[in-house]
């Protein structure tokens, strides 16, 4: 979500007329990581240009060491695009990744879609809820972006699931093996006579009865 800020006409507007913004700041280009220490004068503001997409996250660290609150703006192209344009009467920004009129600031900011995205620190009198931006401040800024890391958890995955395919094979052979095993027919016991069944005692053969002796 985003707020728009209405300038603070009576006064902000006349002055940003008379003295273009974007004629007379500063533009950095992130890439990852910025940490610097800045002076900013007072009805002037340093932003700081980050291509984000919509996994990625900015943590945005900004305190005042010298001077009095500021304010800092989270904005997209179009957003940031209003804020330096001196005939525009308000602009779009981010509270998420935003504040006002405070002297230090810790968010954390995560964009919806992907784009270029603006981190504004502004000590000029832009808004009417916002900082007077009446006299110089020198300001700490730390932004440090972190993208969420597909290729690792991608990496994961796909080992999982190589090892889950690998014992799924392993499993399945090893019940096929045993079953094999047991359709084997089994060859019958032998006993300690032919054609004798196994477990019946085995059957005596009849013998001839004592024939008398032959005489002489």
């Amino acid at each position: 979500m985003f707020r728009r800020v209405l300038a603070a006409l009576a006064f902000a507007f006349v002055l940003l007329a008379a003295s273009p913004l974007a004629s007379a700041q500063t533009v950095v280009p992130v890439d990852t990581v910025v940490s610097e220490t800045v002076s900013i004068n007072s009805n002037e503001w340093r932003a700081y240009a980050m291509s984000l997409s919509s996994s990625d996250t900015v943590r945005i660290l900004v305190t005042v060491t010298l001077g009095g609150a500021i304010d800092v703006y989270a904005t997209s192209a179009s957003g940031y695009a209003d804020y330096v344009d001196p005939t525009s009467t308000q602009f779009d920004y981010y509270p998420s990744g935003s504040g006002q009129n405070v002297p230090s600031l810790s968010r954390t900011f995560d964009p919806d879609t992907a784009g270029t995205y603006y981190i504004v620190v502004d000590n000029a009198p832009v808004s009417t809820t916002g900082a007077p931006g009446s006299s110089p401040v020198t300001v700490q800024v730390v932004l440090e972006k972190s993208t969420f890391p597909w290729l690792l958890v991608g990496g994961i995955f796909f080992a999982l699931a190589a090892v889950l395919i690998i014992a799924i094979i392993f499993l399945v052979r090893a019940n096929r093996r045993k079953k094999m095993e047991m359709m084997q027919p089994t060859a019958p016991a032998q006993g300690p006579w032919p054609g004798v069944p196994p477990g019946e005692p085995p059957v005596q053969p009849p013998s001839e009865p004592p024939q008398p002796p032959s005489a002489p």
